[in-house]
């Protein structure tokens, strides 16, 4: 199998790719039941599931990522640690992700129940009321498509790219220079919003692209719309290769804890040898203690 390092990957931003690399040990589980993996492939399983989980969090441009693939992840080392804090909370954020805002709460303050000082749980659990509150009663029940609620629902997202950035920036030193960067790039998105909208072949265009959802939108929605959408895809477009910096090093949650699980019981398991953290690696370790478990119980 192809060896690849999950946590250098992580590092450099990579990633979909360093989940693949977590995910590669995983998949030795694959139809043995819970019940029957010993304490230490048992230890190291779930710090690979939270691992994947952290990974597809951050994996925002691939569509269920950050939303459901990262919660099966999460769900997965729940299934084997049901008390486990980093995966409630990795399980939270991906239903904040999704904006079934009940689920995020109840994993958030269960994080909070366990460990009364998680600082990130709290953090979360805040950003989470802030959201809520802004949040039309169709969301919290599975998303409304009236006209108002489609504008909200984009100017939320804007808003919270906005303020995951400055806090990443904010961390590193630099968030006055992202601020004066957004403050420009938002008034230019307003500019083009509006030349859009002002200019009938470019209007025609864009109901074209967006179809009846937007044909359904009055003029000001109309802006706050495109204005919202412009903004996000230019910061990410402009500034692709800084964001990947800034999401180098993030916040308590960052899987940088779980290297250290996954080296320390990949170590443990296969007796001190190869590159602790990678995939084929993990594999290896978990592969030889549910084959040495199968052997007792074909043995039986």
């Amino acid at each position: 199998a192809e060896k690849v390092e999950g946590p250098r990957l992580f590092q450099a931003g990579l990633y979909f790719d360093a989940y693949a690399a977590w995910k590669q040990g995983l998949d030795t589980l694959d139809g043995i039941p819970a019940e029957m993996l010993g304490d230490r492939a048992r230890k190291l399983a779930i710090a690979l599931c939270n691992n994947a989980a952290q990974a597809l969090l951050r994996c925002t441009d691939v569509e269920g990522a950050s939303t459901e693939r990262a919660r099966v992840m999460a769900q997965k080392a729940l299934a084997l640690d049901p008390h486990n804090v980093k995966a409630l909370f990795r399980r939270g954020c991906a239903y904040f992700n999704a904006e079934k805002w009940e689920l995020a709460r109840a994993d958030f303050e269960q994080v909070l129940q366990l460990e009364p000082g998680n600082e990130a749980a709290a953090r979360e659990l805040a950003r989470l009321e802030e959201a809520a509150a802004v949040a039309p009663a169709g969301d919290a029940a599975g998303a409304s498509d009236a006209p108002g609620d489609v504008t909200r629902r984009a100017l939320r997202e804007g808003e919270r790219f906005r303020r995951e950035v400055l806090a990443l920036a904010d961390r590193h030193g630099c968030g006055e220079k992202w601020c004066q960067r957004f403050s420009k790039l938002q008034v230019q998105a307003c500019h083009w919003a509006q030349h859009q909208l002002s200019d009938p072949e470019m209007r025609a265009d864009l109901i074209e692209v967006w179809g009846p959802m937007f044909s359904s939108l009055d003029e000001q929605q109309r802006e706050d719309f495109l204005s919202s959408y412009e903004f996000v895809a230019d910061v990410k477009a402009q500034f692709a290769d800084e964001l990947r910096l800034l999401r180098r090093t993030g916040p308590e949650e960052a899987a940088a804890a779980d290297e250290v699980e996954v080296e320390a019981v990949a170590k443990e398991v296969s007796g001190g040898g190869g590159a602790a953290g990678e995939g084929a690696t993990a594999a290896a370790a978990v592969a030889a203690e549910v084959e040495e478990m199968l052997d007792g119980q074909r043995a039986v």
